[in-house]
This record gives structure tokens, C-alpha cells and sequence, in this order.
């Protein structure tokens, strides 16, 4: 994350010294919780599913043309 960066509206304050961000404590929790779900599926074989590369192109928006 840069200093020009357009951040989310959860980020309630950004430090570009210490180049940290503020989020509310419920947000925060979400962001923990989701982590820990996309963890316990990778653990459990998920990087295995047929739809998970295309899944992950989706996500970072990487072509198929690998």
C-alpha cells in the first residue's frame, strides 16, 4: 500500500510514517475470521477443487495465458 493509495472506507486513518492503518475492532475481527476460513480450507485440500485456479484468476486478475 503506497501513500497515494485509495484505501477502503473501513480504514478510519492511515500513518505514512509508520505506514499504518486504522479499522475498527468488528472489521478487524471479520478480516481475522476470513483468514482463518481461507486457511482451514487450503489445510483441507481446497488448492485441490477444479475451480480454484479459476477462482484465484478472478481474484488477482491474472489470465489464463500462463
Amino acid at each position: 500500500m503506497n501513500d497515494s493509495a485509495e484505501f477502503p472506507k473501513y480504514i478510519t486513518g492511515y500513518d505514512p510514517v509508520t505506514k499504518m492503518v486504522s479499522i475498527p475492532l468488528e472489521q478487524y475481527n471479520r478480516l481475522v475470521q476470513a483468514a482463518a476460513s481461507a486457511g482451514a480450507l487450503q489445510d483441507a485440500g481446497a488448492d485441490n477443487w477444479s475451480g480454484y485456479d479459476y477462482a484465484m484468476n478472478l481474484l488477482y486478475g491474472e489470465d489464463d495465458d500462463d
